[in-house]
């Protein structure tokens, strides 16, 4: 039996299997679907859409059996269901387009609600003052997820689809058996109010402007993971889009835990704080979206731009999780991660589909990058903002919990 101090080694080694078999199969499942079945183009646009949305929405809707299974077993759950319906998208290939709609969603919800979990048990089994670090190993692992899984997901899906599948539903197998052979006594309660709450006068309202804030942010690091690949699309930037990714990468992975360490000393649980870090991570992401647009044309520009970039997220996305649960009032922990990252994912989405509409629309003048950078950067202003809020709220009445715990 396992106690608590293996449950957040195990759970990075979870993450980075669950990332490295969802960054192998969904960039190339369009691909593989191509290859494999007899789908028309626009099937297979409709296809790869509900395995996309079911990622983003998945989440939220099962938050309900993530606190009736626990999260240890809502792991175990979600991945092999999804290895099931990876099983199937083998066998029944050639079945229409609804049918294959309906496996494809299922893969989507079973890596959406086991991400879910995943979060939910990092956080129940942790305190405020390791959630952070929690959340940042997490984020080093998807990261490391993200690299791995491009590499076996290419050679697979052009030379062996049919292994494809195969391999990354053994992928969750074995997630699922690394979850099935740790145990732990959470010593702490995934319903309730976190004991940093912005009070009981407040109810939920400190955490529904957080996300909504937050999600100003999502929409500005869409541009760079959805929008730039089109953007640089049959111009002279476009064998840097690859460069860019593996700086952003490489950066996350080794500066991740030296800025959250730099960060939790600094900050510790003072929310004044943490709000100028968000504040300064969204200025940071505003002046690395701002750099591509004006060095639209520049290599090293756009290098020096994802380094920008890179540093301003390994401040803010870590805490914005950590925030969540910590703002959560009345909410569960599943219930207060299900929805900031289905808000979040909203946010995305539509930052997505407007800097494409925008990209592909020859006929107008507007950067996605230039509005992205300005809607980051009135972000990074309303942090501050609260920054000085909650400065102020201190120093009139003592120390108080705050929004951006």
């Amino acid at each position: 039996m396992a106690n608590n101090k293996f449950v957040l080694p195990t759970l990075i080694v979870i993450r980075l299997l669950g990332t490295t078999a969802f960054y192998a199969l969904v960039p190339f499942l369009a691909v593989w679907l191509t290859r494999v079945t007899l789908l028309s183009s626009a099937e297979v646009g409709v296809v790869v859409g509900v395995c996309i949305f079911s990622t983003r929405a998945g989440g939220l809707a099962l938050v309900w059996p993530v606190r009736k299974l626990g999260a240890r077993g809502s792991i175990i759950a979600f991945y092999v269901t999804g290895a099931l319906a990876l099983a199937f998208l083998v066998v029944g290939r050639q079945a229409g387009p609804a049918l294959l709609c309906g496996v494809v969603g299922v893969v989507g919800v079973a890596f959406s609600g086991a991400t879910l979990a995943v979060k939910t048990l990092a956080a129940s089994t942790q305190d405020g003052r390791t959630r952070l670090r929690s959340f940042s190993w997490l984020n080093i692992a998807t990261n490391v997820g993200a690299a791995f899984g491009p590499l076996l997901g290419s050679a697979l899906a052009q030379e062996e689809p049919l292994a494809l599948p195969t391999l990354v539903g053994a992928i969750l197998v074995a997630a699922s058996a690394l979850a099935l052979a740790v145990r732990f006594d959470s010593s702490h309660s995934m319903s309730g109010t976190d004991a940093g709450h912005a009070g009981p006068s407040e109810g939920t309202a400190p955490f529904v402007r957080f996300v909504l804030l937050a999600s100003a942010t999502w929409f500005g690091y869409s541009q760079i993971f959805n929008v730039l690949p089109v953007a640089a699309l049959g111009t002279q930037m476009a064998p840097l889009v690859p460069v860019v990714f593996a700086v952003n990468g490489v950066l996350i992975i080794l500066l991740q835990m030296p800025i959250t360490s730099f960060v939790s000393r600094r900050t510790g649980d003072d929310p004044a704080l943490r709000n100028r870090t968000l504040a300064i991570g969204n200025a940071l992401m505003a002046l690395g979206l701002g750099s591509f647009w004006w060095g639209a044309e520049g290599a090293w520009i756009w290098v020096a731009a994802a380094v920008i970039f890179t540093v301003g997220e390994t401040l803010w996305s870590p805490l914005y999780d950590e925030m969540a649960v910590h703002l959560r009032a009345g909410l569960s922990v599943p219930a207060a991660l299900g929805w900031s990252s289905f808000l979040w994912g909203i946010a995305e989405s539509v930052g997505a589909a407007v800097g494409t509409s925008i990209v592909l629309n020859q006929s107008t003048t507007l950067s996605p990058f230039a509005i992205a950078a300005l809607t980051s950067a009135a972000a990074s202003l309303l942090f501050f903002g609260e920054a000085a809020r909650r400065r102020a709220i201190r120093d009139d009445r003592g120390p108080q919990p705050s929004m951006a715990a």
